[in-house]
């Protein structure tokens, strides 16, 4: 279509105890390579980024939710841990520019906390603002 648009979704690094991430100093400096070669292909290619790596990384530096967002499997994201969450939130302000912040939905069968979803929609918000500025989603 003439008027879609290609974004370049900005991935997170592995969880703490992955067989290749075996520190949070490693997982730290995983993550900011992840995020500068993001910036650079989405740059180079004049695309938008979603940046759901940087969103990861304010959510696991936040002790009300950690390093948990992954599935057992320290990989890939979680429902009950919230990383699916995290990244539905990053997703949602970058696509529609409004703010994901007081957003009450969850599917009937999630099972994630409470405390921890407005977290994590603090974590999506700032990442975008720190992408797109503070006025991008509202």
């Amino acid at each position: 279509q003439a008027d879609a648009k290609i974004y370049w979704h900005n991935t997170w690094t592995f969880q703490t105890g992955h067989n290749s991430v075996s520190t949070r100093a490693k997982q730290i400096d995983y993550q900011n390579r992840i995020n500068q070669v993001s910036r650079l292909v989405a740059t180079e290619n004049q695309v938008d980024c979603i940046p759901g790596g940087e969103a990861w990384a304010i959510a696991r530096a936040n002790p009300l939710v950690g390093d948990t967002l992954c599935k057992d499997d320290k990989a890939h994201d979680g429902d009950t841990g919230g990383g699916q969450y995290l990244n539905a939130c990053v997703w949602f302000e970058v696509l529609t520019g409004k703010s994901c912040i007081g957003n009450t939905w969850r599917p009937s069968d999630y099972k994630l906390d409470e405390t921890k979803a407005v977290e994590l929609q603090k974590a999506a918000h700032q990442a975008v603002a720190e992408m797109y500025g503070e006025d991008y989603a509202k």
